[in-house]
């Protein structure tokens, strides 16, 4: 089942993503009534070493695991996928394929999102966003986030990115639950 939802999440990115790609259409200005995100946004706007995301623009995933232990937890999982066009996405979870996801990132444990990294958007990305669905649990909806900056390539566990939003899980919450 766990493995589901990484699966499904990168089949979601490849499918945003992809769709963003030749739409050539620019955002509204959101409403004042629009709903902001209440999680802890995290501004990560400059590169600097010291921190594990940035939003600039790579050519590679940024090493957003480095606190992560490979012993206990397995080593990181990188499933690419092909983009329309020249490109391929390589979406990270701190979790191997198959391998039952750590307990704190499930309802069972602290319940705090995972920090996923992906190799950079395609030119002419309007934004991001990002579903994480199970396929064991007929499509359950653990995620989705919108609005995340195409420059963006990944995000801290726990955090959403400056400016994003999140809409209601499967279970009827906004923001993040795990399986």
């Amino acid at each position: 089942m766990r493995r589901a939802v990484l699966m499904s999440s990168a089949f979601a990115l490849v499918v945003v993503l992809a769709a963003c790609q030749h739409d050539g259409r620019t955002l509204e200005t959101p409403s004042t009534s629009c709903m902001s995100s209440p999680a802890n946004p995290t501004e990560v706007c400059v590169p600097d070493n010291n921190l594990s995301i940035s939003t600039t623009a790579a050519s590679t995933v940024p090493p957003v695991f480095d606190t992560i232990d490979t012993e206990s937890q397995g080593t990181v999982i990188t499933v690419p996928q092909t983009l329309p066009g020249d490109g391929v996405l390589t979406v990270t979870a701190p979790w191997r394929d198959g391998a039952p996801i750590d307990e704190r990132y499930t309802c069972d444990g602290l319940n705090v999102s995972p920090p996923l990294a992906w190799s950079s958007a395609p030119e002419g990305t309007v934004e991001i966003a990002v579903t994480l669905t199970d396929l064991q649990a007929t499509g359950y909806v653990h995620w989705v986030m919108a609005g995340v900056d195409p420059t963006t390539v990944g995000i801290a566990e726990g955090q959403i990115p400056l400016g994003a939003v999140e809409a209601t899980n499967g279970a009827g919450a906004l923001g993040y639950t795990g399986p």
